[in-house]
């Protein structure tokens, strides 16, 4: 009995060591402990810990926190030395230094043999800002590129996202195609199929937009001889709502992620190709834009317009359309 238990015992030591070393040599990159004597043991960990698990995210491979390698690092030379044993292709250093209530989180990150591939640093105004300020390096790091490419709305700093520093937004420029559908009471207004230029202003929860293009009418269907039930003439019951227009609206976010569901409306003023000259509009609309975090995004809105100014038909007849339309565009 007692050489079962032992057995066992060993065997459980076994596959524990096994099992180890496994995940060291599946790691893609080893997170060393941040050096950083002017902090609290416990911000210290954090930085790391943070950076490891950040970095972990970004880059969807098999990272070794700080957790994991501080003792290979204690009994190891060199960082290279400590890379090799873990069995990593690559690490990186870290370091945090206190300035007051800042503190300066730098990162290397190096090949097994020591050579640098990319380094960031950043500043945080106090500890609450390390998760944001190591997603932030731990992108950097990742994509090789500068902070001001891996920043996004999710990950600006307390300082960042006050409103009265306006810091950060987005500017997208773009172009969206639009089908139009315009009805009205015993009217016959032609579809428009529209083009424009757009631009937006975007913070984290909200967006402005302004717009210019033109609504181009469908081809108006022959109703020469038809009749309507009341005994009019079809033809002159026609109209169009094509033409010259600049829009401006106001959006806010109803979901916080990489897919933006949002909701919003504006003012829609137009320049018409019918007698009527000047048309003006006011809307509302729903809309969809993914991915938020790329430097290119898709975007798509279900707008219902209604016509605040008169347009006229072929018999004269003054209408105030509504118009129904679907939106599609893309910014960069």
């Amino acid at each position: 009995m007692h050489k079962l238990t032992r057995f066992l015992w060993l065997a459980a030591v076994f596959c524990s060591l096994a099992s180890d070393v496994r995940v060291a040599a599946a790691a893609d990159i080893a997170i060393f402990p941040a050096e950083a004597p002017s902090l609290l043991p416990s911000d210290a960990i954090a930085v790391g810990e943070l950076l490891a698990q950040a970095y972990a995210a970004t880059s969807r491979s098999a990272v070794l926190a700080p957790s994991r390698t501080a003792q290979t690092l204690a009994s190891s030379q060199t960082y290279q030395q400590a890379a090799t044993t873990l069995g990593v292709a690559e690490f990186v250093r870290s370091s945090a230094l206190a300035v007051g209530r800042r503190i300066v989180v730098s990162a290397t990150r190096h090949r097994a043999d020591g050579q640098l591939v990319y380094q960031e640093s950043l500043i945080a105004d106090s500890s609450e800002d390390l998760v944001p300020v190591c997603e932030r390096i731990a992108k950097a790091l990742h994509f090789q590129q500068p902070d001001e490419v891996a920043r996004t709305y999710r990950n600006v700093t307390l300082s960042e996202s006050r409103p009265q520093n306006r810091l950060w937004h987005e500017k997208l420029f773009g172009v969206k195609a639009a089908v139009h559908v315009p009805f009205a009471r015993n009217a016959r207004l032609s579809p428009t199929v529209g083009v424009a230029f757009d631009m937006r202003l975007e913070l984290a929860s909200w967006f402005v937009e302004f717009g210019a293009g033109i609504m181009i009418p469908s081809p108006a269907e022959d109703l020469d001889g038809e009749y309507e039930a009341d005994g009019s003439e079809k033809i002159n019951n026609r109209g169009s709502t094509g033409g010259l227009f600049a829009e401006v609206g106001a959006n806010r976010f109803l979901t916080q992620g990489d897919i933006g569901l949002y909701a919003g409306g504006g003012v829609m003023p137009k320049i018409l190709f019918s007698d009527d000259g000047a048309g003006m509009a006011l809307f509302g609309q729903l809309g969809l834009t993914m991915p938020r975090e790329s430097s290119t995004r898709f975007s798509t809105d279900l707008r219902f317009a209604q016509s605040v100014l008169p347009q006229h038909l072929n018999n004269g007849r003054a209408v105030f359309p509504s118009e129904a339309s679907l939106h599609a565009g893309i910014g960069w």
